[in-house]
């Protein structure tokens, strides 16, 4: 997402909050730059990317916000094999639906 490969419109999000300097979209949620997105709540906001073809997706990479003002601190990964199918959390080794821990310091990244 970082270098624009995925456009604007296979990104999307449960919400947006307006911030200091406009709207934070799901669109302003790519790494290493000086926007972000935030949902209006936290609570069950998502964020999506349609990545259009079948593609394996090796890791997730998290970034506290410009100035560290918001960041994420758990979330969970789901996946569709096909755009008409249910969404599939990704899961331990106990089959229980993993919960990653999100970024917390200053700008830095944090990567599964």
């Amino acid at each position: 997402m970082e270098d624009k490969t995925i456009p604007d419109e296979r990104i999307s999000a449960s919400s947006h909050r307006d911030c200091f300097r406009g709207s934070c979209l799901a669109t302003d949620a790519r790494l290493n730059s000086n926007k972000r997105w935030a949902p209006k709540s936290n609570a069950d906001s998502w964020i999506e990317v349609d990545l259009a073809v079948r593609t394996v997706v090796s890791g997730v990479t998290t970034q506290r916000g410009p100035k560290g003002v918001w960041y994420v601190e758990k979330y969970k990964v789901s996946y569709q094999r096909q755009p008409s199918s249910d969404r599939v959390h990704v899961t331990d080794q106990n089959g229980d639906t993993k919960v990653f821990n999100g970024n917390t310091s200053s700008n830095t990244t944090r990567g599964h």
